[in-house]
């Protein structure tokens, strides 16, 4: 119990406001852009949602868990597209209650459930859902051995699964936890084959594997530096890290994008499902 409320404590720290929200986005998420696509960020956030849930033909009235759902845009999204209905779970309790503001302003309480709890200890029938989705955020559970035992008992037989997760191929060390710490929100992020061995355990179905960094990760970040976004940031990390930290931020650019020419971070979308 110690454990987890470490662990609660240190995601209430990084999310005290999803920088994302704090910028002015809907969604807590990077975007993927297409060469049609220069510069509407809110298009390319809606694209990546695209291409990550479209393709598990999610109908209306089909029940859809959100993991890490944050501020609910994810979830806004879906009910609004699929005429699902959408259980969203964070342990970050700030995410959730501004969930719940913004799908009570959207009139979709009908639709979206919130809960605030570590995923793992979550309290729900198994068989409740026929799709669980998440958006950049199972890097912040460690217990992937846990995670898709869950995500195997909470499916329906031939329920699909759909992520979008970080990868880094950095030299472990100090400089590595801060970088991944001041980007993703975590100082760790697991190898790809501890995802394709838990799952495989599990008992879901061989998962498929994409990498879709190049259509992401470049982009994104040449446009944080450009306003309006640029002065949020600045604003962001003066508030939350101190002025000094947006001394740094010119550095920390130069060194991000070492890092992407160098494809040592990555983004990758992993598809599975619970066999019929």
């Amino acid at each position: 119990m110690k454990v987890l409320d470490k662990r609660k404590d240190y995601m209430e720290e990084v999310y005290q406001d999803d920088i994302n929200a704090y910028i002015g986005f809907k969604y807590s998420h990077l975007g993927y852009w297409h060469s049609d696509n220069r510069d509407d960020f809110h298009r390319a956030q809606e694209d990546q949602l695209i291409k990550l849930l479209d393709p598990l033909n999610i109908q209306a009235g089909e029940r859809v868990l959100d993991i890490g759902g944050g501020q609910g845009g994810t979830a806004i999204w879906m009910a609004k597209r699929y005429d699902c209905e959408v259980v969203l779970v964070d342990i970050v309790e700030n995410m959730v209650q501004k969930a719940r503001e913004v799908v009570k302003d959207e009139k979709l309480g009908n639709s979206i459930e919130t809960i605030c709890s570590d995923f793992l200890k979550l309290k729900v029938p198994e068989g409740s859902f026929d799709h669980i989705v998440s958006v950049e955020a199972l890097h912040h559970i460690s217990d992937k051995k846990g995670l898709f035992n869950k995500v195997f008992s909470l499916l329906k037989p031939g329920g699909k699964f759909s992520a979008s997760i970080y990868l880094s191929d950095m030299k472990p060390g100090f400089l590595k936890k801060l970088y991944l710490k001041l980007t993703v929100g975590d100082d760790y992020l697991s190898p790809i084959n501890h995802y394709m061995d838990s799952i495989k355990n599990s008992g879901l179905e061989e998962c498929a594997v994409e990498d879709i960094s190049d259509a992401v990760l470049p982009k994104s970040s040449q446009l944080f530096l450009q306003e309006p976004y640029y002065s949020r940031i600045v604003e962001y990390h003066k508030k939350y890290y101190g002025r000094f930290s947006v001394w740094l931020l010119p550095l920390f650019d130069k060194w991000h994008r070492s890092i992407l020419r160098k494809k040592q971070l990555r983004l990758v979308i992993c598809r599975t499902q619970k066999s019929v």
